[in-house]
């Protein structure tokens, strides 16, 4: 199941804020390999 373009957004925005993989997924309470999944992609 894909998360809402609004979450992949915020990933994406806060690794730009140098926030590493952990902080994130704690931050938008997803799963550390959601965000390992999304922070490489493109919109």
């Amino acid at each position: 199941m894909t998360k809402p373009m609004r979450v992949q957004q915020r990933i994406r925005q806060l690794q730009r804020a140098d926030l590493n993989h952990a902080e994130i997924a704690r931050q938008l309470r997803v799963s550390r390999t959601t965000v390992v999944k999304y922070a490489g992609k493109e919109d």
